[in-house]
Formats: C-alpha cells, sequence, structure tokens
C-alpha cells in the first residue's frame, strides 16, 4: 500500500447560526438525544463555499502543486459537469489538474480517501473536498432533519513521498442498497428533488448492528488503534457505538455539540483538530450513512 500524509485540512462553515431550542422549543427532548444545540446555514452557491476553504489551502501550501481534486457532494447546482470542473477553474488550478466527482454522502470522506490512496503512484498532492448543503433539502416542518444537519465545506491535502508515515493496513466495506430508505432524497414524476427522508430509528439500529462489528474487525486486524474518527450523526449514535467499542479504550473525539452533522465534513474536521496526532498514531476512520454505506479504515503510522 502506498503511504501518504495528511497535510493539512480547511474548513468552513454555513455563516447563519440557528438556535434549535429557539426554533423548535417542543423538542428539547429531541435536541438532548442529538446532542446538537446549534446547526448553521450557508447562502453560498455550492461551488462557492467549497471554494472558500480549497483557497485557504492552496493559499497556506503554496510550495504543494495540487495534481489531483476529488469532490465528494450530493448539492451540486447542476445535474451536469460535476461540481469539481467549477472548482478546478475557480480556484485556478491548471487543466491539466485530475478531477474526480464522488456521489455519496456521510461515508464521503472515508469513500475518497480510499480513493486517493490508490492514486498517490500517479499523483502525489491530491486534495479531498467534500461539501454538502443539506438544509436546502429539508422540509421545515420536519423536526428530525431540521435539527441534525449543518451547511459545511472542507478541503484535505493528501500529499505522498518516501517519508509519509500513513498506510492503510485494514479495511472493510459495505454497500447495501436494501436500506435505500433509510435516508434518501427521492424525485417526483416530474424529475423536482423532494424533501430529504431520514428514518432515525433504524439508521441507529443499523449502526448498532451492521457499523459495529465492522470496526471491531478492522480493529481486531494488526496493530491495535489508539483513536477512532468516525461520523458525526449525533450524540446518541456516537455515544451507542462507543458503549460498544468499549472493551479498546480508544480516543474518540467529538464535534456534532460545536458543528451540527455536517454530513461528509465531520471526519475531516475531527481529523483537521488532531492533525498532529493523527500522522503519528494507529487509527480507525468509520464513515458510514446514506446508501445505505459503510467504509472503514485503519491508518496505521509506519514512520
Amino acid at each position: 500500500m502506498l503511504k501518504f500524509l495528511i497535510k493539512d485540512v480547511a474548513f468552513h462553515l454555513g455563516s447563519k447560526e440557528i438556535d434549535l431550542k429557539a426554533r423548535y422549543p417542543e423538542a428539547t427532548s429531541l435536541i438532548e438525544k442529538t446532542g446538537i444545540p446549534f446547526v448553521y446555514e450557508s447562502d453560498l452557491n455550492i461551488d462557492d463555499l467549497a471554494l472558500i476553504p480549497l483557497r485557504n489551502l492552496i493559499d497556506r501550501n503554496p510550495e504543494i502543486r495540487i495534481d489531483c481534486l476529488i469532490c465528494v457532494s450530493q448539492s451540486s447546482n447542476f445535474v451536469l459537469p460535476g461540481l469539481s470542473n467549477f472548482l478546478q477553474y475557480k480556484s485556478g488550478l491548471p487543466s491539466s489538474t485530475f478531477l474526480i466527482d464522488i456521489n455519496q454522502g456521510c461515508a464521503g470522506f472515508v469513500h475518497a480517501l480510499t480513493i486517493a490512496s490508490q492514486c498517490l503512484g500517479q499523483w502525489k498532492n491530491i486534495a479531498i473536498i467534500c461539501v454538502d448543503k443539506y438544509r436546502s433539502k429539508l422540509d421545515p416542518m420536519d423536526r428530525s432533519t431540521g435539527a441534525v444537519f449543518s451547511d459545511c465545506a472542507t478541503a484535505t491535502l493528501i500529499t505522498s513521498d518516501a517519508n509519509s508515515p500513513l498506510t492503510i493496513t485494514a479495511h472493510k466495506y459495505m454497500f447495501d442498497g436494501s436500506k435505500v430508505d433509510y435516508l434518501n432524497q427521492p424525485l417526483d414524476p416530474n424529475g423536482n428533488a423532494r424533501y430529504l427522508h431520514m428514518d432515525g430509528g433504524k439508521l441507529w439500529g443499523y449502526t448498532r448492528t451492521e457499523v459495529v462489528p465492522l470496526i471491531k474487525e478492522v480493529i481486531k486486524n494488526g496493530t491495535l488503534p489508539s483513536a477512532i474518527y468516525m461520523h458525526q450523526a449525533s450524540k446518541l449514535v456516537f455515544e451507542g457505538i462507543l458503549q460498544q467499542l468499549a472493551e479498546f479504550n480508544l480516543y474518540s473525539p467529538s464535534n456534532f455539540n460545536r458543528y451540527g452533522n455536517t454530513i461528509a465534513s465531520t471526519i475531516p474536521l475531527l481529523i483537521g483538530e488532531n492533525l498532529t496526532s493523527i500522522n503519528k498514531q494507529t487509527s480507525i476512520l468509520a464513515g458510514f450513512g446514506v446508501g445505505i454505506n459503510t467504509i472503514i479504515l485503519k491508518l496505521e503510522c509506519t514512520a
């Protein structure tokens, strides 16, 4: 497996802060279960939202020439072309930059990192953009979704050379289209997007019965990890998974209480806050969500 370094993470959160207890005063118990007091909404177009962290990443790393741009989103303003085309042009990346678009949600970053790790033999410097505006997809009367999701964009720089410390040493994948009714956004007969649908109870059960066993398999495969960076679905989901992993005594940072559920950006946000540590330890990345898709990776420090 090719070795890599997670060099930098930039992010931009929607600028409109929504106080959920003020928005949904009758839903106090729901907010306590999610552990999310505020969510964030953006008025920017999706490409402009994504452009902010991408430009920050480029500005902070002037010595790096990005060779490949992987864009993860389910919120593009266009049916086609892919969002990556707009980001390449608007950010000033050269037309020789290789572009990849991934239609993924909450497992999207881990999905993209899996692909990036296989591409590093061809391209040395890869930027992974995760961006979504789920709040534009929500029924304003649906508290179960309105009290969870935030608009956010992250840009993560992956580089590779002989001294890179990280390698993916174990992985488990599960893609189960039979559970698409758990979380989806359908179209009406005229091709117009309907509101996002989420069955929170089924999703919670799926994480306990199907996601946790996959995580345990990856943990036990080879070197034991010291940390797990998992998708920040909600407090209920996060704490439920950790209870089942208690025997491993893993460092498990969270950010749902500060940002809400930022879809594919939750794990990059965690990584950005723990960047030095993640490049020096063996860690688990656990992405799960829309699809239903689950991707579990072990990043092992081999330096």
